[in-house]
């Protein structure tokens, strides 16, 4: 689960952990907007832009990872965990 910054709905992502394929959930509907992957050290590791469909993961590095979406309602972000 997310948290959201600006009143931005909640980010779920789904399944966490993961090894390649990641679905996005938020009150509003399909996510559709800018997005990036940052790693645990605070790195971005991939950007994006969302447009409905699954996310994927598979390039990334076994690890805890947060993906931060900007929309215009505001920030959301969730943690999710890559096998």
């Amino acid at each position: 689960t997310g948290v959201a910054e600006g009143g931005a709905p909640s980010l779920g992502l789904f399944p966490n952990p993961t090894t390649g394929q990641l679905f996005l959930s938020a009150g509003n509907g399909p996510v559709r907007a800018p997005a990036e992957v940052i790693n645990a050290a605070g790195q971005r590791v991939m950007a994006l832009q969302l447009d409905g469909t699954p996310v994927d993961v598979s390039r990334l590095q076994p690890g805890v990872y947060v993906l931060r979406v900007l929309d215009d309602q505001g920030v959301m972000q969730a943690r999710f965990v890559k096998e």
